[in-house]
């Protein structure tokens, strides 16, 4: 299944041109947000621990009984950042252009960090007994940085602006069953939203994937008004970004008078800003630089075990990897343990080739181990002994190449010869992107359904296996309809059996979210999606 694209390169999908940095949560240009596997890792002393967790915490790891200075101006590095970074409310092109967002503006819903939906700027939002009608009802008293009362009009507007082809929203695939004409105002606080078909998820819809930001009737971008915990002062791009408090926040005020973020796009410079104290914080340093930062006693770090994937991908239609046979074979062959370390310094965990790990409904039952003996057995069976494949990798995440490296080593065991070529990310995201047969990407952790609409189920603008299975689209129509969330599960997974065992990727590990804070600042949550720095939660952060 090839996605259609435009003169420019970009994929349409239901006559909207997107892009991928568009569409994912954590995406940058060309990739280069990912240099630190999309996470931040940074500095400890010898006497502070790295804390490992799979929940959140809202005072950054560290146990402190000092009080809570309120003001300050808060200094975080961020990599990634370049002249395409926006403030825009449903755009995502650049990690700073993300953390922008959560500063600026409010979902309905949002995934928290914890990788639950809870609502946001939403008071309620329930269906009709057949699932092609919802009601949202806002909160009462929400209030936009302007002053202005957030009410039924500004939600309608959000949401078609959002469906508008003309934005290039992230987040339109996700709301493609909404009926973009079928909104209605029944009241200041409350809108009645009609799908194109029946619509179980819509709460996942706008609040897992990320810019289903709720803006202002007559939203500017240039002047950027939304409702979250910091409103705009200044922005220039690839540079610095600012913002100043905003005392009517509906969660309640932030801490910090001043968020400034900072563009750092060199990893030894990120480092070397924390550690001389230019900066407080910071983002994505490689996993491999975690030990030399480690010895600083002005800085610590926060670890989360994620949910962020890194899959080699096999595209299915295409030869040798169109018979199951050898893609269960080379799943086969990967010691998953050992990649860990070779790739991620062992900052991460076993996956088993599924993607969703905190999603309510997956399947942790399912579960695959090195074992040569049945590879060379599969492929015998095949007609593929002595097998020779080129895998096409880039440094688009940290660990993305070495992954390689290790598979191809591992394969070779089982008389597979795996030729690794790296390419530069302009050729990896150039005309053969998603059209690779054997190649990597990554992915930032979403509920399975969401994470299906894009990469998996029939269609998916993302579909870089190129996966189209009538058994697994099925069920997938049967969950995005099904109103109990018990029978859901039950569909949800049946659906990652069906990719356990024929599906396109290979999925190794999860790596760690690794955070890194200087000791004057507490706050920093952890984050399970693989965002980092508490997935933006910067209401919470404070000075000590």
């Amino acid at each position: 299944m090839n996605s259609p694209k435009d003169e420019n390169g970009l994929i349409i999908f239901d006559g909207r041109r997107l892009t991928r940095r568009q569409f994912l949560e954590t995406a940058a240009a060309l990739g280069l947000t990912l240099t630190g596997a999309g996470f931040l890792a940074g500095c400890s002393s010898s006497s502070s621990t790295t804390t490992v967790a799979s929940a959140p915490v809202t005072t950054g790891g560290v146990a402190t009984t000092a009080a809570i200075k309120q003001g300050g101006s808060l200094k975080v590095g961020l990599g990634g950042g370049s002249e395409a970074d926006s403030l825009d409310a449903h755009l995502v092109g650049t990690l700073p252009s993300l953390h922008a967002q959560y500063v600026l503006y409010s979902q309905l819903a949002q995934l928290d960090p914890d990788s639950k939906i809870r609502l946001g700027l939403a008071e309620s939002i329930e269906p009709n007994a057949t699932g092609d009608e919802w009601t949202i009802r806002l909160k009462q008293g929400l209030e936009f940085h302007n002053g202005k009362t957030v009410g039924a009009d500004d939600v309608i507007f959000s949401l078609q602006r959002i469906l508008d082809p003309n934005t290039h929203a992230a987040a339109a695939p996700f709301l493609a069953l909404v009926d973009p004409n079928g909104m209605t105002k029944v009241d200041e606080l409350t809108v009645r939203v009609k799908m194109l078909e029946p619509f179980a998820l819509f709460v996942e819809a706008v609040g897992d994937a990320g810019a289903q930001c709720i803006v202002p009737v007559g939203y500017d971008p240039n002047n950027p008004v939304g409702t979250g915990p910091f409103k705009y002062k200044s922005f220039t791009p690839g540079q610095q970004m600012a913002f100043e408090r905003f005392p009517n926040y509906y969660a309640g005020p932030a801490h910090l008078d001043e968020l400034l973020f900072i563009g750092i796009p060199d990893d030894s410079a990120r480092v070397n800003a924390l550690l001389s104290g230019q900066v407080d914080v910071i983002s994505q340093i490689p996993y491999a630089q975690i030990p030399v930062v480690e010895q600083n006693s002005s800085c610590k770090i926060l670890e989360a075990e994620g949910s962020f994937t890194l899959p080699i991908t096999m595209r299915v239609d295409t030869p040798p990897f169109d018979d199951v046979r050898v893609r269960q074979a080379i799943r086969l062959c990967m010691d998953r343990e050992q990649a860990i370390k070779v790739a991620l310094s062992g900052h991460g965990t076993k996956a088993n080739d599924l993607y969703s790990p905190f999603d309510p409904d997956f399947d942790s039952s399912l579960v695959r181990n090195q074992d040569l003996e049945q590879a060379k057995a599969l492929l015998k069976e095949a007609g593929k002994e002595n097998l020779t494949v080129e895998l096409v990798t880039a440094p688009i995440a940290a660990g993305a190449v070495e992954m390689c490296l290790a598979l191809a080593a591992d394969a070779a065991k089982a008389g597979i010869t795996i030729n690794v070529k790296q390419v530069d990310l302009g050729t990896f995201y150039g005309e053969n992107y998603l059209q690779w047969p054997f190649s990597v990407d990554w992915w930032n952790g979403q509920l399975f359904m969401t994470m299906t609409t894009v990469a998996t189920a029939s269609g998916a603008v993302f579909n870089e296996t190129h996966f189209d299975d009538p058994e697994f689209n099925a069920l997938f129509l049967e969950a995005r309809v099904e109103p109990d969330a018990t029978k859901r599960g039950v569909i949800i997974r049946d659906m990652q059996k069906i990719l356990f065992d024929r599906g396109g990727y290979l999925i190794p590990f999860f790596p760690n979210t690794v955070d890194a804070y200087r000791t004057n600042v507490a706050g920093i949550g952890l984050d399970m999606t693989g965002v980092g720095l508490g997935k933006g939660r910067w209401a919470t952060v404070y000075f000590v």
